[in-house]
């Protein structure tokens, strides 16, 4: 993840949306596999699939982005 998210291995990545601590941040899974799909790296299904894990922990667990 660090080489994405220092463009080393392609530009644009998402920036995290949170950080544990300086040295551990988080991703929005829904947002880069959409990114990877974009760049050819994952199915579409693959971010539908995201896209609804992310929906149903908004709904069961609040917050969610």
């Amino acid at each position: 993840m660090t080489q994405y998210a220092k463009g080393q291995r392609g530009r644009g990545f998402p920036p995290p949306i949170a950080r544990v601590t300086t040295d551990s941040p988080l991703w929005d899974w829904a947002t880069v596999a959409n990114w990877f799909c974009r760049k050819h790296k994952l199915p579409p299904d693959a971010v539908a699939a995201a896209e609804t894990v992310k929906r149903v922990n908004a709904r069961f667990f609040g917050g969610g982005r």
